[in-house]
Parts: C-alpha cells; structure tokens; sequence
C-alpha cells in the first residue's frame, strides 16, 4: 500500500516507434483509472512543435484532477527518443510549484538516470520534494466544469517562462480561466519559438493567483478562498480571553502569513507573538453603594490604569496554576486585598470592589458657659460631610477648635454659648438673606418668544407737538388780547421780531453816516488813465485770438485730416497743409512735444484715428519720465521711407513706456 494515495505517476516512453506507459505509480485502495495512454499527448508531437528546445511541460486536467507532464528527451540513451513524465493529482489536493518541480527533478534522475522503476524509489522522490503524505484539498485546486455553452477553441495552446520562479508560479495556479476551451496548455521557455508553418495560440494574460487559506487551531480567517490583493481579516482567539483580529492582503508579505504556492499558511498566535488579553469591567464603590473617585489598583504587582472602567488581564496575570491579586487602595477608605483564583477570574464578566470606609474616634467638648462642659466621644467616617466639616472647624454651626493631643486621637473644643448660638444663628439668617437678594438680582429675566406669545402693540403719542419757544414767549409777554381779538402768541412774536430788525438797521444807518464823514474828498485822489493806443493794442490782440480759435480748417488742412484719419499707414509725402507738414518733422524728430501739440492732436475732434491717438497719449506720458529718451528713439525708429505704420509704433514705443513717474496730467487740447 502507497504512503501517498492521493497521487498517480505514470512514465512513458518510445518502443519500436510507438509510445508505450513502461512504469505506474498509483495507490492501492483508489478506484481512479488515469487513463495514460488515452488521456495523455504524444511526447514527440508536442516537443516538436518548436525550435531550439529538448524539453517542455504539459498541463491537463479533468474531472479527475490536473496532469502535469514533462516531456524530455532521454539523455542516457538518445536512441529511445524522448520521454514523458506524468503526474496525476486527485481533484481538489494541492501541491506547490516548488514540490512539483522537485518531483519532476527527482523522477527524471530516477527513470532515466538510475533505471529504477520502483514504488521505493518514487516515494523516495516525493519525500526528498516535500510532498506531504496527506493532502491539502482547496478550493482553488477543483476541477471547474466547463459550461455546457464553452466551445472547445483548440487543441492546443502555449505559454513561455522566463524565470525558475515564474515556472513554479505557473504550477502552484493550474487553473486559469484561459485555459478553458483548449485541451491542453504546453509551458515552453521564453527562448523558443514555434516552427515555421506551426500555428497554436499563445496565453500571455497574467497568471491569477486565487490563494487557500489554511488556518491552524485558534485562528479564523474571514474567507477561505482569496485572490491576490485582497484583504484578508485574521482573528486570533483563546478560551477566557477576548480575540485579537489582524488584517492582511492577499500575495504580500506579513508576519502572521505563509505563502507555500497556493497556500497562504497563517502562523500561530505564539510564532507571531500576540498576547492575549481578558477586559474585565469593573466598579469601585464604598460597603453603602457610594461610587469611590480617585483610586489606585495594582494586579499581581502591577500598577493598572484607572482611566478606563475596566482592567486587561494578560496571560501572565491569569496563569492557570497561580491566583490572581488586586490592590485597591483610596484616601479615607481602608485598603483592600483580593486574592481569586485563575480560572474563577476567566469565567467573571464584572468585578466589583468594596472599600470599606476608616473610622475615626472623636471627642467632642461642648461648652455652655458656667463652667457646664459635656465630653462625649463618637465614631465618625471620614469619608462623610459631617467629619469635613468638624474637621475644618465647624460643628454645626458653632466654632470647633481642635486640641493638640499626643497621640492620633481627636479632640474638639466647642464653644455652644447662647450668645454664640444666637450670633451664628443671626450671622445665617443674614448671609441667608443675603444670598437669597443676590440670587433675586442675579436671576435671569426669561423672555417669551414662543409662536403663541402676542407682543404689545407700541404706545404711539399722536398729540401735535408744540414749539418751545412760543410757550417761552406766552410765558413771557402777556399781551392783552382786548384790543384784537385775533391776536395770539404768535402774533406778539412776530412784533417782537420786527422790533428786532427796525433797531439793527438803525444801527447800520448810524455806521454808514460815520465812515462818509471820516473819508477824505475826491479831487486829492490820484488818477492814472492808461494809454489810448495800449488799450486798443490789447483788445485787437482779444479778438485776434477769439477769430483764430473760431477760424475753421483750410480745405488742405481738411484733405490732410481727412488722410490720417482714413488710413493706418501715413505717407508723409502726401501731407501739403502746414500741419500735416510739421506732424510729418514731428515723427522724424522723434520730438515728443511738438507731436502732442500739433493741432491734428490738440484740437478736440479732429483726430479720429486710434491707433495715432494711442501714439499721442504713451508721447504725453512719457513727457517729463525717465523713459522720455527713449519714447522719442521709438518715434523716430518707427518711421521708414518717409512713411510710418501706425500700428508697428505703437507696438515699439509700448515696450518702452514708463513705468514709474509717468505724466498723469491731462493731454492738452483746444
């Protein structure tokens, strides 16, 4: 009987022509027919198919499993022509590249090499190869049935390797989509070709890697079955403690996986170092129920954090032979110590923790004056209001002072007097008061702006409003009303307002009479009298000025302006007016000034040209500017054979224009 049932070799070879299974390998108890000399393709049909090659490999499969093959030729006796090694693996076990490449070296040294058609000699083979006795069954290994609507394409296909890696990964993914439709797939070197005349297809798709998971005991994976890239959640757990979930992706290194082809192998907690842990909620509160704040609380030795309300208990805490400690420890409370169990301590969903509450003995002095003076002790908690209180002086009320004893024992001295009682009840009563006004005036004023609250409608004072300053005057001046009865107030205002005025200009009168006494006569004054002929020189010099203003164009003046302004290239030789004469001088000298001044420009209206207008603005600008040189070098440089395109000159003197302390001043014009 075979150690290794899952797997069936078989190895042919050539027989007087023909080829022949010479060896099989198969379990003893399997009812599988491999079927080799049916199934399987001539060796030398397959090798020959392409140039510079001695071997290749085979894929098939079947309902039975995949068949891979190598086909080589016989390098001991090359007489006997080539061979075929087939493998057979039962449909749904899994093999690495790696194991079948190693069979395949280790079978080939065997038939051929060694002549050793053995059962020994092949297990030999498959254990020195590290193919596992029992086998790994995945998903990803399953024969696929084809749909009854797939067509077979071909025969055959091919697809090259270039590297000793690629080739196992070709191996460790047998079944691709690709090879749907075609009875076998032939893997060649990449340094083949096909003969000349051999048609066949070539896969050059990517191999698509669809991994097993293999979980060992303790750990589950989120899927089964995954394809490279794909993530991958890991959990870890452990009985009593909580589970601890790790993520990976599919085909990339990770410290909680191993790739063995096909395979992702997931590691143990204890080889990826993960420590478990169990979250214990927990409540610490006083033996009457009252939640105790700011704690301290230790495990085993070890200090825990009180932020959160539970502790982590690691695997070292609850070591199964041991038990488990916990400290807690709290100002006023006393101490505590609890020691459990291991295993009781897997099994508790809530810890909870009593503090039990230091009691102090008390002696309390009451004085009532006469020398009347009760001494009582009592036991009191520190933890309650009532010590706070005696302890910071006050005893309900009254002063307590505390006496200095030797010893931890506590003594009060307390002042309970009428006159004391009456005073401190007088002082509460006051600072009651007190705050009961301060509460009223700090209270806040709450509005109603609610839907249904209805505002009142503003108070609106429709009485007709009255001038001040005719109660002043009726306050003033009591007019008799006798005399006229139509008089009122205003009346007596308006009189009183005449008066007023009838005594200012009295008073201006007065004034005028005084200056034309005091102001000397007229025949001492000097009088100069201008020139007759200065006076008639300077009023023909008014009108000259007003008749050239209002003189209109002559007709060549009028056929220049006409010609600059229908035309955007001048040509100065057709300029006959002495305008258009000096504009053309203006141009060649580059003479900014005169240009701006030149009436085509400075009288409003008659330039209609743009591009000369834009010419005339960047010349006033630049007037008086550090670039003033150089606008003028433009204006000159842009005229070419007595002519000037308007729109070349405004393109070069923009590059030069001003940039700073340009003339902002507006253009002159008449």
């Amino acid at each position: 009987m075979t150690d290794f049932n899952y797997i069936h070799i078989a190895f042919r070879g050539e027989i007087q022509g023909a080829t022949r299974t010479l060896y099989t390998y198969a379990p003893d108890d399997t009812n599988v027919n491999p079927e080799w000399d049916t199934a399987m393709v001539e060796p030398a049909a397959a090798i020959k198919r392409f140039l510079n090659t001695n071997e290749c490999y085979v894929l098939q499969d079947s309902e039975l499993g995949h068949y891979i093959s190598l086909i080589t030729r016989n390098t001991v006796f090359p007489e006997r022509g080539y061979v075929m090694i087939s493998i057979l693996i039962d449909n749904g076990c899994a093999l690495t590249g790696r194991q079948v490449l190693g069979m395949f070296a280790g079978l080939k040294r065997v038939f051929i090499e060694e002549e050793n058609l053995s059962d020994e000699a092949v297990e030999t083979v498959l254990l020195e190869a590290g193919v596992p006795r029992e086998p790994l069954r995945l998903e990803a290994w399953k024969y696929a049935v084809p749909e009854s609507s797939a067509e077979i394409v071909g025969e055959a296909a091919y697809r090259t390797y270039i590297s000793h890696q690629e080739l196992e990964s070709i191996f460790s993914f047998p079944g691709q989509p690709e090879y749907d439709g075609y009875r076998c797939i032939i893997i060649v070197s990449a340094s083949t070709s096909l003969r000349p005349g051999v048609k066949m297809p070539r896969i050059t798709v990517p191999i698509r890697k669809q991994y097993g998971v293999v979980c060992p005991e303790g750990v589950s994976a989120s899927s089964t079955l995954v394809y490279d890239g794909d993530r991958l959640v890991l959990t870890y757990s452990k009985e009593g403690f909580n589970s601890h979930s790790e993520t990976v992706v599919a085909g990339s290194p990770a410290a909680y996986t191993k790739y063995e082809g096909s395979t992702i192998l997931v590691r143990t907690a204890a080889q990826t170092g993960i420590r478990f842990i169990r979250r214990v909620p927990i409540s610490v509160t006083s033996v009457k129920g009252v939640t105790v704040n700011g704690y301290t609380i230790s495990v085993n030795g070890r200090s825990v954090s009180t932020a959160d309300p539970f502790i982590d208990f690691t695997e070292r805490d609850l070591d199964p032979d041991g038990d488990v400690e916990i400290q807690v420890a709290s100002n006023n409370y006393r101490p505590l110590k609890l020691s459990m169990p291991s295993a009781e301590m897997l099994t508790t969903e809530q810890l909870n923790l009593e503090l039990q509450p230091l009691e102090q003995c008390v002696t309390l002095r009451l004085d009532f004056g006469d020398g009347r003076v009760f001494e009582q002790q009592i036991s009191i908690e520190k933890n309650t209001p009532e010590y706070n209180r005696l302890h910071s002086g006050n005893f309900h009320g009254f002063r307590a002072n505390r006496q200095i004893t030797g010893d931890n024992t506590e003594v009060y001295n307390v002042d309970v007097r009428t006159g004391n009682a009456s005073a401190g009840s007088a002082n509460s009563e006051q600072s009651r008061t007190e705050d009961t006004d301060e509460a009223k005036k700090a209270a806040p004023k709450f509005v109603n702006v609610s839907d249904e609250a209805v505002q009142e409608r503003p108070h609106i004072d429709a009485r007709v409003p009255v001038d001040a300053r005719r109660d002043e005057t009726s306050a003033t001046y009591d007019w008799d009303g006798s005399d006229d009865g139509d008089d009122d107030s205003g009346s007596a205002f308006s009189r009183r307002k005449a008066v007023k005025w009838l005594g200012f200009g009295l008073l201006g009168v007065a004034i005028v009479v005084i200056v034309a006494l005091l102001l000397p006569e007229g025949e001492g004054l000097d009088t100069v009298l201008s020139d007759p002929t200065e006076l008639a020189a300077s009023g023909d010099a008014a009108a000259d000025s007003i008749a050239r203003q209002a003189q209109p164009m002559t007709t060549e003046e009028t056929a220049d302006a006409e010609y600059l302004n229908a035309n955007s290239e001048w040509d100065f030789s057709r300029l006959v007016s002495p305008m258009g004469r000096s504009l053309a001088k203006a141009f060649t000298d580059g003479d900014l000034k005169a240009l701006v001044e030149n009436d085509y420009f400075a009288v409003k209206g008659r330039c209609t040209n743009r591009d000369a207008n834009q010419i005339a603005d960047m010349a006033w600008r630049a007037i008086g500017s550090p670039n003033e040189r150089g606008n003028a070098r433009k204006l000159r440089q842009s005229v070419s054979g007595n002519s000037i395109v308007l729109r070349n000159a405004v393109n070069s003197i923009a590059k030069v224009r001003p940039a700073e302390n340009a003339n902002e001043s507006p253009r002159p014009q008449k």
